[in-house]
Protein backbone atom coordinates (compact mmCIF):
# COMPACT_ATOMS: atom_id res chain seq x y z
CA UNK A 1 0.00 0.00 0.00
CA UNK A 2 1.46 3.40 -0.95
CA UNK A 3 2.38 5.73 1.89
CA UNK A 4 0.15 8.71 2.58
CA UNK A 5 1.87 11.98 1.55
CA UNK A 6 3.53 13.70 4.49
CA UNK A 7 1.90 17.01 3.54
CA UNK A 8 -1.48 15.53 4.48
CA UNK A 9 -0.51 15.80 8.13
CA UNK A 10 -0.06 19.58 7.76
CA UNK A 11 -3.65 20.25 6.76
CA UNK A 12 -5.00 22.50 9.55
CA UNK A 13 -7.79 21.07 11.70
CA UNK A 14 -9.86 23.29 13.99
CA UNK A 15 -12.10 23.29 17.00
CA UNK A 16 -15.20 25.39 16.28
CA UNK A 17 -17.86 26.93 18.48
CA UNK A 18 -20.68 29.36 17.75
CA UNK A 19 -22.55 31.40 20.34
CA UNK A 20 -25.04 34.24 20.37
CA UNK A 21 -23.66 37.65 21.34
CA UNK A 22 -24.41 41.24 20.23
CA UNK A 23 -27.61 39.87 18.63
CA UNK A 24 -25.43 37.93 16.18
CA UNK A 25 -23.95 34.46 15.87
CA UNK A 26 -20.25 34.70 16.75
CA UNK A 27 -18.18 31.80 15.39
CA UNK A 28 -14.69 31.06 16.71
CA UNK A 29 -12.21 28.65 15.12
CA UNK A 30 -9.11 27.58 17.04
CA UNK A 31 -6.33 25.11 16.22
CA UNK A 32 -7.01 21.51 17.30
CA UNK A 33 -4.07 21.76 19.69
CA UNK A 34 -6.00 24.25 21.84
CA UNK A 35 -8.00 23.25 24.87
CA UNK A 36 -11.81 23.40 24.62
CA UNK A 37 -11.73 25.55 27.74
CA UNK A 38 -10.11 28.36 25.72
CA UNK A 39 -13.49 29.05 24.09
CA UNK A 40 -14.83 30.15 27.48
CA UNK A 41 -12.05 32.72 27.77
CA UNK A 42 -12.43 34.01 24.20
CA UNK A 43 -16.19 34.41 24.49
CA UNK A 44 -15.64 35.82 27.98
CA UNK A 45 -13.62 38.69 26.50
CA UNK A 46 -16.48 39.51 24.13
CA UNK A 47 -19.12 39.10 26.84
CA UNK A 48 -17.38 41.80 28.91
CA UNK A 49 -17.58 44.21 25.96
CA UNK A 50 -21.26 43.34 25.52
CA UNK A 51 -21.95 43.95 29.21
CA UNK A 52 -20.13 47.27 29.62
CA UNK A 53 -20.44 49.06 26.27
CA UNK A 54 -23.48 47.78 24.36
CA UNK A 55 -26.16 50.45 24.00
CA UNK A 56 -28.77 47.66 24.19
CA UNK A 57 -27.47 46.31 27.52
CA UNK A 58 -29.17 47.81 30.54
CA UNK A 59 -26.67 49.48 32.85
CA UNK A 60 -23.80 49.57 30.37
CA UNK A 61 -21.77 52.76 30.12
CA UNK A 62 -23.43 53.69 26.82
CA UNK A 63 -26.87 52.92 28.24
CA UNK A 64 -26.13 55.17 31.21
CA UNK A 65 -25.03 57.98 28.87
CA UNK A 66 -28.27 57.61 26.89
CA UNK A 67 -30.46 57.41 29.99
CA UNK A 68 -28.84 60.52 31.46
CA UNK A 69 -28.73 62.62 28.28
CA UNK A 70 -27.95 66.19 29.27
CA UNK A 71 -25.95 65.16 32.33
CA UNK A 72 -22.37 63.98 32.86
CA UNK A 73 -21.73 60.24 33.27
CA UNK A 74 -18.53 58.68 34.60
CA UNK A 75 -17.13 55.96 32.31
CA UNK A 76 -13.90 53.97 31.90
CA UNK A 77 -10.89 54.45 29.61
CA UNK A 78 -12.12 52.00 26.95
CA UNK A 79 -15.38 53.92 26.61
CA UNK A 80 -13.51 57.20 26.25
CA UNK A 81 -11.21 55.70 23.62
CA UNK A 82 -14.16 54.37 21.62
CA UNK A 83 -16.05 57.66 21.65
CA UNK A 84 -13.01 59.73 20.72
CA UNK A 85 -12.14 57.39 17.84
CA UNK A 86 -15.72 57.39 16.56
CA UNK A 87 -15.92 61.18 16.68
CA UNK A 88 -12.80 61.31 14.51
CA UNK A 89 -14.32 58.93 11.97
CA UNK A 90 -17.49 61.03 11.91
CA UNK A 91 -15.41 64.11 11.16
CA UNK A 92 -13.61 62.32 8.31
CA UNK A 93 -16.99 61.54 6.75
CA UNK A 94 -18.45 65.02 7.33
CA UNK A 95 -21.00 63.73 9.82
CA UNK A 96 -22.62 61.34 7.35
CA UNK A 97 -21.58 58.58 9.76
CA UNK A 98 -22.79 59.43 13.26
CA UNK A 99 -23.30 57.16 16.28
CA UNK A 100 -26.00 59.51 17.62
CA UNK A 101 -28.27 58.46 14.72
CA UNK A 102 -30.57 56.26 16.84
CA UNK A 103 -33.44 58.83 16.67
CA UNK A 104 -33.34 58.49 12.87
CA UNK A 105 -33.61 54.70 13.03
CA UNK A 106 -36.61 55.03 15.31
CA UNK A 107 -38.18 57.65 13.03
CA UNK A 108 -37.89 55.27 10.06
CA UNK A 109 -39.64 52.55 12.04
CA UNK A 110 -36.79 50.11 12.59
CA UNK A 111 -38.10 49.60 16.10
CA UNK A 112 -41.78 49.66 15.11
CA UNK A 113 -42.90 46.78 12.90
CA UNK A 114 -46.29 48.37 12.35
CA UNK A 115 -45.00 51.61 10.83
CA UNK A 116 -45.85 51.66 7.13
CA UNK A 117 -45.20 55.27 6.11
CA UNK A 118 -41.99 57.14 5.35
CA UNK A 119 -41.17 60.11 7.58
CA UNK A 120 -42.32 63.56 6.52
CA UNK A 121 -39.81 66.30 5.76
CA UNK A 122 -40.96 68.15 8.88
CA UNK A 123 -40.37 65.06 11.05
CA UNK A 124 -36.95 64.49 9.48
CA UNK A 125 -35.92 68.10 10.07
CA UNK A 126 -36.99 67.88 13.71
CA UNK A 127 -35.14 64.61 14.41
CA UNK A 128 -31.98 65.69 12.58
CA UNK A 129 -31.51 68.38 15.22
CA UNK A 130 -30.86 65.56 17.71
CA UNK A 131 -28.20 63.90 15.55
CA UNK A 132 -24.80 65.50 15.95
CA UNK A 133 -21.62 63.71 17.06
CA UNK A 134 -20.11 67.09 18.03
CA UNK A 135 -22.54 67.20 20.94
CA UNK A 136 -20.83 64.20 22.53
CA UNK A 137 -18.82 66.03 25.18
CA UNK A 138 -15.82 64.39 26.85
CA UNK A 139 -14.09 65.76 29.93
CA UNK A 140 -11.57 63.43 31.53
CA UNK A 141 -13.51 60.21 32.14
CA UNK A 142 -16.91 61.91 32.01
CA UNK A 143 -19.23 61.96 29.00
CA UNK A 144 -22.34 63.97 28.24
CA UNK A 145 -24.69 64.02 25.25
CA UNK A 146 -27.40 66.57 24.57
CA UNK A 147 -30.96 66.00 25.73
CA UNK A 148 -32.90 64.01 23.15
CA UNK A 149 -29.75 62.36 21.81
CA UNK A 150 -29.08 58.63 21.85
CA UNK A 151 -25.95 56.68 20.93
CA UNK A 152 -26.20 53.39 19.04
CA UNK A 153 -23.31 50.90 19.07
CA UNK A 154 -24.35 48.54 16.26
CA UNK A 155 -21.81 49.82 13.73
CA UNK A 156 -18.70 49.11 15.78
CA UNK A 157 -19.09 47.26 19.08
CA UNK A 158 -19.08 43.60 18.06
CA UNK A 159 -16.03 44.30 15.89
CA UNK A 160 -14.28 46.03 18.79
CA UNK A 161 -14.98 42.89 20.83
CA UNK A 162 -13.51 40.73 18.05
CA UNK A 163 -10.32 42.83 18.11
CA UNK A 164 -9.93 42.37 21.85
CA UNK A 165 -10.48 38.62 21.52
CA UNK A 166 -7.92 38.40 18.71
CA UNK A 167 -5.43 40.37 20.81
CA UNK A 168 -6.03 37.92 23.65
CA UNK A 169 -5.23 34.99 21.34
CA UNK A 170 -2.08 36.70 20.08
CA UNK A 171 -0.90 37.19 23.65
CA UNK A 172 -1.27 33.43 24.17
CA UNK A 173 0.95 32.81 21.15
CA UNK A 174 -1.83 31.51 18.90
CA UNK A 175 -1.04 32.26 15.25
CA UNK A 176 -3.94 30.59 13.43
CA UNK A 177 -7.55 31.45 14.28
CA UNK A 178 -10.76 33.03 12.99
CA UNK A 179 -13.52 35.01 14.70
CA UNK A 180 -16.58 35.63 12.54
CA UNK A 181 -19.14 38.09 13.90
CA UNK A 182 -22.37 37.26 12.14
CA UNK A 183 -20.78 37.05 8.69
CA UNK A 184 -20.59 40.84 8.42
CA UNK A 185 -17.27 41.25 10.22
CA UNK A 186 -14.36 38.97 10.97
CA UNK A 187 -10.72 38.94 11.91
CA UNK A 188 -8.17 36.21 11.16
CA UNK A 189 -4.73 35.05 12.25
CA UNK A 190 -2.46 33.06 9.95
CA UNK A 191 0.90 31.34 9.95
CA UNK A 192 3.15 29.50 7.46
CA UNK A 193 1.21 26.24 7.73
CA UNK A 194 -2.11 27.99 7.06
CA UNK A 195 -1.26 31.15 5.06
CA UNK A 196 -4.82 32.40 4.49
CA UNK A 197 -8.52 31.99 5.17
CA UNK A 198 -11.03 31.88 2.32
CA UNK A 199 -14.09 34.06 2.84
CA UNK A 200 -17.29 34.05 0.80
CA UNK A 201 -18.89 37.36 -0.19
CA UNK A 202 -22.56 37.17 -1.24
CA UNK A 203 -23.35 38.57 -4.66
CA UNK A 204 -25.91 41.38 -4.94
CA UNK A 205 -26.62 40.15 -8.46
CA UNK A 206 -28.73 36.98 -8.50
CA UNK A 207 -27.18 36.01 -11.83
CA UNK A 208 -23.66 35.98 -10.40
CA UNK A 209 -22.18 33.47 -8.00
CA UNK A 210 -20.76 34.59 -4.66
CA UNK A 211 -17.15 35.68 -4.61
CA UNK A 212 -14.38 34.23 -2.50
CA UNK A 213 -11.44 36.26 -1.25
CA UNK A 214 -8.32 35.36 0.72
CA UNK A 215 -7.59 36.98 4.07
CA UNK A 216 -4.37 36.74 6.06
CA UNK A 217 -3.70 38.43 9.41
CA UNK A 218 -6.27 41.12 8.72
CA UNK A 219 -9.92 42.06 9.22
CA UNK A 220 -12.94 42.19 6.95
CA UNK A 221 -16.35 43.87 7.13
CA UNK A 222 -19.36 43.81 4.85
CA UNK A 223 -22.30 46.22 4.68
CA UNK A 224 -25.39 45.59 2.57
CA UNK A 225 -29.13 45.80 2.78
CA UNK A 226 -29.46 41.97 2.84
CA UNK A 227 -32.11 41.08 5.44
CA UNK A 228 -31.72 44.21 7.54
CA UNK A 229 -34.11 46.67 5.98
CA UNK A 230 -37.48 48.29 6.53
CA UNK A 231 -40.18 47.42 4.02
CA UNK A 232 -42.61 50.32 3.53
CA UNK A 233 -45.31 50.01 0.88
CA UNK A 234 -43.27 47.44 -1.02
CA UNK A 235 -40.03 49.47 -1.02
CA UNK A 236 -36.93 48.38 0.90
CA UNK A 237 -35.13 50.99 3.00
CA UNK A 238 -31.64 50.25 4.32
CA UNK A 239 -30.89 50.27 8.05
CA UNK A 240 -27.79 52.39 7.34
CA UNK A 241 -28.88 56.02 7.24
CA UNK A 242 -27.08 59.13 6.05
CA UNK A 243 -26.98 61.22 9.22
CA UNK A 244 -26.88 64.49 7.25
CA UNK A 245 -29.87 63.93 4.97
CA UNK A 246 -31.72 61.62 7.35
CA UNK A 247 -32.43 59.16 4.52
CA UNK A 248 -31.40 55.51 4.14
CA UNK A 249 -28.52 54.87 1.74
CA UNK A 250 -29.25 53.29 -1.64
CA UNK A 251 -25.84 51.61 -2.06
CA UNK A 252 -26.09 47.88 -2.65
CA UNK A 253 -22.88 46.63 -1.05
CA UNK A 254 -19.61 47.73 0.57
CA UNK A 255 -16.67 45.44 1.39
CA UNK A 256 -13.70 46.70 3.41
CA UNK A 257 -10.48 44.96 4.45
CA UNK A 258 -8.50 46.87 7.10
CA UNK A 259 -5.94 46.41 9.86
CA UNK A 260 -8.54 46.00 12.63
CA UNK A 261 -12.08 44.70 12.75
CA UNK A 262 -13.22 47.90 14.48
CA UNK A 263 -11.80 49.99 11.66
CA UNK A 264 -13.14 47.82 8.84
CA UNK A 265 -16.64 47.82 10.37
CA UNK A 266 -16.77 51.59 10.90
CA UNK A 267 -15.35 52.30 7.45
CA UNK A 268 -17.77 49.91 5.72
CA UNK A 269 -20.73 51.48 7.52
CA UNK A 270 -19.54 55.04 6.92
CA UNK A 271 -18.85 54.51 3.22
CA UNK A 272 -22.22 52.79 2.79
CA UNK A 273 -23.96 55.73 4.47
CA UNK A 274 -22.50 58.21 1.97
CA UNK A 275 -24.78 56.84 -0.76
CA UNK A 276 -24.39 58.54 -4.13
CA UNK A 277 -21.38 60.53 -2.88
CA UNK A 278 -19.26 57.47 -2.02
CA UNK A 279 -16.55 58.31 -4.60
CA UNK A 280 -15.74 61.49 -2.68
CA UNK A 281 -14.77 59.44 0.38
CA UNK A 282 -12.82 56.58 -1.17
CA UNK A 283 -9.49 58.50 -0.82
CA UNK A 284 -10.05 58.48 2.95
CA UNK A 285 -10.12 54.69 3.01
CA UNK A 286 -7.05 54.50 0.81
CA UNK A 287 -5.16 56.88 3.12
CA UNK A 288 -5.99 54.49 5.96
CA UNK A 289 -4.60 51.57 3.87
CA UNK A 290 -8.04 49.97 3.59
CA UNK A 291 -9.02 47.96 0.51
CA UNK A 292 -12.27 46.71 -0.94
CA UNK A 293 -15.06 47.71 -3.27
CA UNK A 294 -18.44 49.42 -3.51
CA UNK A 295 -21.46 48.33 -5.54
CA UNK A 296 -23.64 51.42 -6.02
CA UNK A 297 -27.39 51.72 -6.53
CA UNK A 298 -27.02 50.99 -10.25
CA UNK A 299 -24.89 47.90 -9.73
CA UNK A 300 -21.65 49.62 -10.76
CA UNK A 301 -18.64 48.31 -8.85
CA UNK A 302 -15.76 50.54 -7.80
CA UNK A 303 -12.64 49.03 -6.24
CA UNK A 304 -10.22 50.89 -3.99
CA UNK A 305 -6.91 50.24 -2.28
CA UNK A 306 -4.84 47.13 -2.99
CA UNK A 307 -6.68 44.55 -5.13
CA UNK A 308 -8.35 41.83 -3.07
CA UNK A 309 -6.90 38.39 -3.67
CA UNK A 310 -9.77 36.39 -5.11
CA UNK A 311 -10.18 32.66 -5.65
CA UNK A 312 -10.87 31.73 -9.28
Amino acid sequence: MPKQPQTAYKIPVYLTQERRCFYANIKVKLPLSCSESLFEEVYGVMDVVDRYYNSYTRGSYIDQINENAGDWVEVDDYCIWLLEELKQFSALFDGVYDITAMPLLKLWGFYNKNQQITPSEIALKDVLQKVNYNQIEIKGNSVKIAKGQEIITGSFLKSFAVDLAIDFLRELGITDALINAGGSSMSVLNNEIHPCWKVNIPSVNEEKEQRQIQLANTSFSYSAMSNNYKLIQGEKHSHIINAITGNPSNIQQVVVVAKSCFESDVLATALYATGNEYEKYIPILEELNASGFVVDANGVETAFGNPLKEEV
